[in-house]
């Protein structure tokens, strides 16, 4: 719950949080609001620099979705407005590009607002994994465990340690490697592709030599599809070998050739 204003002080017209935290007859509901607060993600990632980008709904900055949004998640809201009961809330998104240029984006925020929308975003949340505090080593250390469908290039360990601790792009990239390793089990390369759970593209052809790379066998391939993470362009690519139904990773960090 991200608020430069202090929740108690909050107010919706006449009516504030506090006149709501002192009624006797709330008092569940109050304890089920700070027990959100205390298991926010946000005590292990701190707050979200100003300079990585912002976020708005309408012309309000809103850095509780702004931070849903780059961790992969669901946002929790009250249900204040029309615009607030959605399941989903159409954003303006401002970051840094390239030599800082400022780049603008649209997207749509997964919204939490009323009893249904659980069930609306159900396999994004429970999909969604809140990490302990971990470093590009541990992640590279548990691989194997936490990614059983996937084989990583040895310079991809040099890729992740370079991620910094505790930061939004480690946490964007454990989460997007998550999501490649569920696709990858379940994928029957009879059928076709796997159905990835975020967006997932392969290299345009006139792209496709800035994503060669020596396999583990000692052959060059080209590692063409790529996961996407922020802030920044970041990218995950990898290839898909089908005979054996796994994926191999070998570059993790910004957008190849930019």
């Amino acid at each position: 719950m991200l608020s430069e204003t202090k929740i108690g002080s909050l107010s919706f017209g006449t009516f504030t949080f506090n006149s709501f935290f002192n009624e006797p007859t709330c008092r569940d509901a109050v304890r089920q609001i700070l027990a959100f607060a205390n298991r926010s993600p946000l005590s292990s990632f701190g707050e979200i620099d100003s300079d990585i980008g912002e976020c708005f709904v309408g012309e309000q900055s809103s850095r509780g979705i702004y931070f849903a949004l780059l961790i992969g998640t669901a946002a929790i809201s009250f249900p204040t407005s029309e615009q607030w009961r959605n399941s989903t809330i159409s954003v303006h998104i401002q970051e840094l590009g390239k030599e800082a240029a400022i780049v603008d984006r649209s997207d749509l925020a997964p919204n939490m607002s009323l009893p249904e929308h659980v069930n609306t975003h159900f396999d994004l949340i429970s999909g969604f994994r809140d990490l302990d505090v971990f470093d590009g080593g541990e992640v590279w250390s548990k691989r194997s465990d936490w990614f059983p469908s996937l084989d990583f290039l040895t310079r991809v360990e040099g890729d992740l340690r370079s991620l910094k601790t505790n930061s939004l792009q480690l946490m964007q990239v454990v989460n997007r490697l998550f999501e490649i390793e569920c696709a990858i089990a379940s994928w029957d390369p009879q059928i076709g592709l796997p159905e990835w759970k975020s967006k997932v593209t392969s290299e345009g052809e006139q792209r496709r030599h800035y994503c060669q790379f020596n396999s583990s066998a000692g052959q060059s391939e080209v590692y063409d599809w790529h996961a996407r993470f922020t802030p920044g362009a970041g990218r995950i690519h990898f290839r898909m070998v089908p005979n054996a139904r796994r994926a191999e990773v070998a570059y993790i960090g910004p957008k190849l050739g930019a």
